[in-house]
């Protein structure tokens, strides 16, 4: 179940009490239908809607969320959360920064965590892993070191944010090891009530059966219009996505 709401789309545009509580109701109703993470999605639109408190944002990852090399000079995803918040939110305050680096896994983010996260005391954290993970960890691992890592991120008092990371080329080494990894995330998603922006799903549903590459820079990356589709995905799941946002338009 996804929520759009238009959320400070305009210039000088102020949430009232009134809007604030229809987006609490309507979220914590989500919520006692099973959605994962409507309680964290309703406490982070009701920060957004506070003006006078700004947020820090950490995403963190891969090569995928490093965003370097793949987008041909075009924006990553986090790039389009920066705009979408700072820019068209009107949260100038607000900071999102990318840790993400290319070939990591969640051994080597757990390793690092205070130093890519932490240190930086959070509001909400991203975290998007499993694509290197698939083809170098055993899917237990990276279950028990991605659940280290959220309560780490919990115990620091952020909003956790997983990823479902997007889907591979059929010929690729990552495709038949992928999956449980997926899986995975998913299951850590609703064990620990977190918010799931789900890529696979989405990259699957645009597939439609027949292996679509345009979203696609080699066989793993997205390429800077899957970057587009990654970000309304995890506005979708935010609960920021707005049909007349230029940022959101940007996947067509």
């Amino acid at each position: 179940m996804n929520y759009e709401f238009e959320l400070d789309s305009n210039p000088g545009f102020l949430m009232n009490f009134a809007m604030t509580r229809l987006l609490l109701f309507l979220l914590l109703l989500g919520f006692s239908y099973g959605q994962t993470g409507a309680k964290d999605q309703a406490t982070l639109l009701a920060q957004l809607a506070d003006k006078k408190k700004p947020l820090t944002w950490v995403i963190t990852g891969d090569s995928i969320t490093h965003g370097a090399w793949f987008t041909n000079g075009g924006r990553s995803y986090p790039e389009h959360l920066a705009e979408r918040v700072r820019g068209e939110m009107n949260r100038f305050r607000d900071f999102i920064i990318n840790t993400g680096i290319s070939g990591e896994v969640s051994t080597g983010l757990l390793k690092d965590f205070e130093w890519r996260v932490l240190r930086f005391k959070p509001d909400v954290v991203s975290i998007n892993l499993g694509m290197n993970d698939c083809v170098r960890l055993p899917v237990e691992q990276h279950k028990k070191e991605m659940q280290e890592m959220i309560d780490k991120a919990k115990a620091a008092g952020a909003i956790v944010i997983l990823h479902a990371t997007n889907t591979v080329y059929t010929e690729s080494k990552y495709a038949q090891k992928l999956p449980p990894f997926i899986e995975t995330v998913r299951a850590l998603a609703k064990e620990n009530d977190l918010i799931l922006v789900d890529h696979y799903r989405n990259f699957s549903e645009h597939q439609q059966g027949a292996e679509k590459r345009d979203w696609f820079a080699d066989a793993i990356h997205p390429n800077s219009l899957g970057h587009a589709h990654m970000a309304a995905e995890m506005f979708r799941s935010i609960g920021i996505y707005d049909q007349k946002s230029e940022t959101c338009k940007l996947a067509k």
